[in-house]
């Protein structure tokens, strides 16, 4: 969630690094996800007018966020138990395997071993694959989140007459913090 919020950090900071002061020659083009980000729509009398944001806190406010967190939670959990069933198997297999390998004939040994190396490597794919997954859930649960929040961002500089929103950590001093409002705004929805 954390590098989520990181990319819309580095979005607003691009996109207000490029506003056109009065009197200066054009910005360059911009790539298309940052003017909806924000615009240069500000009245000439509010062209300095700068706001700052706490993407964290607008973020770990919202109802819509804590949801996600539970439902991941939930996903981990039932993932960890899926492979503590398999470490189990594994486990009861190895000792089912020192148990019985001097009575057993040599070729089910070597079955036995291929056995249990097969169902180790089964385990590691599919730890790995299960935190893929679960990486995944989790950007698409937060991109989702972090869309929006960028739309309310959007809203609340263009009904302030902002030039520029900077996240907070971007920002040492000054600026209007519109925090609480973007989180009225996330709320309503």
């Amino acid at each position: 969630m954390k590098k989520a919020i990181g990319t819309i950090v580095l979005m607003i900071a691009a996109a207000c690094a490029a506003q056109q002061a009065p009197g200066t020659a054009a910005a360059p083009a911009q790539p298309q996800a940052l003017p909806a980000v924000v615009g240069n729509s500000a009245p000439a009398s509010n062209a300095g007018k700068t706001a700052v944001v706490d993407l964290k806190k607008v973020f770990d406010a919202l109802k819509e966020t804590q949801d996600a967190k539970k439902k991941l939670e939930g996903d981990v959990d039932s993932e960890k138990q899926k492979l503590k069933n398999m470490q189990e198997d594994i486990q009861k297999l190895l000792q089912d395997y020192y148990q019985n390998k001097a009575l057993w004939a040599p070729a089910k040994v070597q079955e036995k071993e291929q056995d249990l190396v097969k169902k180790q490597q089964d385990l590691s794919k599919t730890l790995k694959d299960t935190e893929t997954k679960l990486q995944g859930r989790e950007l698409e649960m937060t991109s989702g989140i972090l869309d929006k929040i960028l739309i309310a961002v959007k809203q609340v500089y263009d009904e302030g007459g902002y030039a520029c929103v900077y996240d907070r950590k971007a920002l040492l001093f000054g600026g209007d913090d519109i925090t609480g409002k973007v989180v009225e705004k996330m709320e309503k929805k």
